[in-house]
C-alpha cells in the first residue's frame, strides 16, 4: 500500500518521470506527477490527424536497457509492436546505401504511437497521481520540507523528495534557490535542437519494400533521419504515404525561426532528392523541439550531493544523450533511490 498523502513530487510526465513513479509505486510510495502539457508522453510523443498516426519525437525502443524493455513489454503487452524494416544509409550528398548488419538493431513502438508507452506504464503505478496543465516555476523550502510554486502561484506541498525530470536548461531555474550549485550544473548541459516534421503522402513512400528508415551516417546533410511511418501498423490509411523526417541540429540551429510552412516545404525537396521521385503531401506538420537531444550530462558529484537533501534529477541530463528506453530507464533508477532515502530519513 502506497503512503497517504504521497511525499514525493515528480516534475514532469514524460518516459522518465514515469519511471520515476512505477519505481515508486512499486516500493510503497505514492507520487504526485505534476506535467506541464495535456498529459503523460514528454519526448515520446505521438499526434493523430485525418486517419493518420505519428511518431513525431522519440521514434522508437530499442531494447536496451532489458530491464526498462521489460516493463515495457510487461504493460504493453500486445500493443507493443517489432518494427518492420531495414536502416538504410546516406551521407552528404544524399547517396543511399544498404544499411549494414550492424546497424539493423531492434526497434519497437506501441499501436497508435509511442505515447501509448508513458500511459501504460503509469497506468501500473495507480498510486501516481498526474496533475496536467501544471507548470511549476520554483522548488523551495528545506530538506524534509520542499515546496513547489506554479506559474498560477498554487503552492504545493510540503514533500519529502522532489525529481525533476525537465530537460537541463529548464530544470536549472526550478532549483535555483534550493541548491544553487545544482543550478550552476544543470546550465552546463548542452541540448541541440531539432525540427520534426510529418509528411502525409497521397500515395505510398516511393522506395525498396525493406526500408524501414534511412539514417544519415556521416551527419553531415541537412536530414538527419527518416521514418517510413507507413510500415507501422495502424499509422496510414490503406493507399497512402507517411513520413516522418527529422532534421539535423546545424540545420535545424541555421532555420530556427523560419515559418513551419517553409521548414516543411524544404524538408519535402530534401526528401524528393534524397529519394529521386516526387511526392504529393496532402498535409504536413511540423513540431520544434528546443531540447531535443542532449549533448552532455550532469556532473554526477553535484547530482548526488543534492540527493542527500531529497532533490533528484533524473532523465536526458543523466544520461547525456536522447534514448527512449534509457530515460526510462533512468527513472526507474531514480525512483528506487528515491525510496530508499525516504525509508533511511
Amino acid at each position: 500500500m502506497a503512503d497517504t498523502p504521497p511525499r514525493v513530487a515528480v516534475i514532469g510526465a514524460g518516459l522518465s518521470g514515469v519511471g520515476v513513479a512505477h519505481a515508486l509505486h512499486a516500493s510503497g510510495f505514492g507520487c504526485l506527477l505534476f506535467e506541464k502539457s495535456r498529459g503523460a508522453g514528454g519526448r515520446a510523443a505521438s499526434r493523430r490527424r485525418n486517419g493518420f498516426a505519428y511518431d513525431f519525437g522519440a521514434n522508437f525502443f530499442g531494447p536496451e536497457p532489458s530491464e526498462a524493455f521489460d516493463l515495457l513489454c510487461q504493460t504493453l503487452g500486445d500493443e507493443l509492436i517489432e518494427l518492420q524494416g531495414d536502416v538504410w544509409t546516406f551521407d552528404r550528398e544524399g547517396t543511399l546505401s544498404p544499411g549494414s548488419p550492424e546497424r539493423q538493431h531492434a526497434r519497437y513502438s506501441a499501436r497508435g504511437g509511442v505515447n501509448r508507452a508513458a500511459k501504460s506504464v503509469l497506468a501500473d503505478a495507480p498510486s501516481a497521481i498526474l496533475i496536467t496543465s501544471k507548470r511549476i516555476e520554483r522548488i523551495h523550502g528545506r530538506r524534509g520540507s520542499w515546496m513547489l510554486t506554479c506559474d498560477m502561484g498554487e503552492e504545493h506541498g510540503p514533500f519529502a523528495a522532489v525529481v525533476v525530470t525537465a530537460p537541463a536548461p529548464q530544470a536549472s531555474p526550478l532549483v535555483a534557490d534550493a541548491i544553487p550549485a545544482l543550478a550552476d550544473s544543470l546550465t552546463q548541459v548542452g541540448y541541440d535542437a531539432q525540427f520534426s516534421i510529418a509528411l502525409a503522402l497521397v500515395e505510398p513512400v516511393p522506395i525498396e519494400p525493406a526500408v524501414g528508415a534511412l539514417l544519415n551516417a556521416d551527419r553531415e546533410h541537412p536530414i538527419a533521419w527518416i521514418t517510413v511511418e507507413e510500415r507501422k501498423p495502424d499509422h496510414a490509411p490503406s493507399g497512402s504515404g507517411l513520413l516522418v523526417v527529422q532534421m539535423s541540429p546545424a540545420w535545424t540551429q541555421a532555420h530556427y525561426e523560419a515559418a513551419k510552412e517553409s521548414i516543411a516545404a524544404m524538408a519535402q525537396a530534401y526528401v524528393e532528392k534524397l529519394l529521386g521521385a516526387r511526392i504529393c503531401a496532402e498535409w504536413s506538420d511540423v513540431q520544434r523541439w528546443r531540447y531535443a537531444l542532449p549533448t552532455s550530462a550532469l556532473d554526477s558529484a553535484a547530482a548526488d550531493k543534492a540527493e542527500s537533501s531529497g532533490l533528484f534529477v533524473a532523465g536526458d541530463a543523466r544520461i547525456g544523450k536522447g534514448r527512449a528506453t534509457s530515460a526510462l530507464h533512468n527513472g526507474m533508477v531514480t525512483g528506487r533511490r528515491v525510496a530508499a532515502y525516504l525509508q533511511s530519513a
